[in-house]
């Protein structure tokens, strides 16, 4: 009987420390994936910008004062 439940707490152990390594491994595929991916203010002011060169818009375009501004 006691060998029968120690067989029991052994699977549910390896069970558990399975699940643990799972989450791990899927946490840190994650992390490595989407880490690089951060775009700070600077670069979206300044790729605003760019796309709005590039549409061809008449006028003078954003407020180049205010871009410097944000951008510092």
């Amino acid at each position: 009987m006691d060998s029968l439940r120690l067989g029991s707490i052994g699977l549910k152990v390896g069970v558990v420390a399975l699940a643990l390594s799972a989450a791990a491994v899927i946490s840190w595929t994650l992390w490595s994936r989407f880490r690089d991916n951060k775009i700070n203010d600077q670069q979206l002011l300044r790729a605003a910008v760019e796309e709005w060169k590039r549409a061809g818009e008449p006028g003078n375009g954003p407020d180049y004062q205010i871009f410097e501004q944000q951008a510092a």
